[in-house]
C-alpha cells in the first residue's frame, strides 16, 4: 500500500479489529503530521502510544482525522493561483473572501500587505497562500481556531507563526520566501489588541 494511504481513516469498519499493518499506517500518518507541523511533539508521542495500543480500527481513526495526509498536501500545492496581491513601496490591506480550492499569491517588495482572513468559514476548504517578501512585511490575520502550516523559507528575515496548529477551524497552508523581511501570522484577538494599542490598522 502506498505511503500516506488513507485506508485506515476512510471506508473502514470502526468495529473491526486493528492489524499490525493498520497500526503501522497510522503511525506513519502521525509521523507525517509531526514533520509537517500539524502535531506538537507531545501530541505526537501521546497519539503514537495510543496507536500502538489500539485494538480496533475506530480507535485509530480518531487519532488521525484532523491530519491531512501527504497526498492531501501535495494536492494543495498544485492548486493554481486564483488571486494576487502586490505591494511595491506601498501598503495594501485586503479582506480575503475565498472560494473553493483557492491559492492566493502575495508579493511585498519594500512594502506591506495585511491579509484579513477573519471572515472565512471554519469549515471551508483549505487555502494556500504563497507569500513572497523582500525587504517588506506580509501579515496574515487568522480566524479563530485556524490551523496554520508554514513550509516556507527565510533568509536574513523572519517568519513568525501564531494562531495555532492544533485548532479545528480553517486550514491555511503557507509557503513562499522571506528575504530581508518578515512574514507574520497572528490570531484576530492578538491583531486587534495590537491595533488598539498602536491606533492603526496593520501597524
Amino acid at each position: 500500500m502506498p505511503p500516506g494511504s488513507l485506508s485506515v481513516r476512510r471506508g473502514s469498519d470502526p468495529s473491526r479489529r486493528a492489524s499490525d499493518a493498520d497500526r503501522d499506517r497510522t503511525a506513519q500518518l502521525l509521523n507525517e503530521g509531526l514533520a509537517k507541523g500539524f502535531l506538537t511533539p507531545e501530541e505526537h508521542s501521546e497519539r503514537l502510544d495510543a496507536a500502538l495500543a489500539a485494538r480496533y480500527v475506530g480507535e485509530l481513526v480518531s487519532l488521525t482525522t484532523d491530519i491531512p495526509a501527504s497526498r492531501d498536501l501535495a494536492a494543495l500545492q498544485s492548486i493554481p493561483v486564483s488571486q494576487r496581491v502586490d505591494a511595491l513601496c506601498s501598503k495594501v490591506v485586503r479582506q480575503v473572501q475565498l472560494g473553493p480550492a483557492t491559492h492566493l499569491r502575495a508579493s511585498a517588495r519594500f512594502g506591506k500587505i495585511v491579509l484579513d482572513f477573519r471572515h472565512l468559514p471554519p469549515d471551508g476548504d483549505p487555502v494556500v497562500v504563497t507569500a513572497n517578501c523582500f525587504a517588506g512585511q506580509i501579515k496574515l490575520v487568522l480566524p479563530a481556531g485556524a490551523q496554520v502550516v508554514d513550509v516556507g523559507s527565510s533568509r536574513f528575515g523572519q517568519r513568525i507563526v501564531r494562531g495555532g496548529r492544533s485548532g479545528n477551524g480553517q486550514l491555511i497552508f503557507v509557503r513562499g520566501r522571506t528575504r530581508f523581511g518578515q512574514l507574520k501570522c497572528v490570531s484576530a484577538d492578538r491583531f486587534w489588541k495590537s491595533w488598539k494599542r498602536k491606533g492603526a490598522l496593520g501597524a
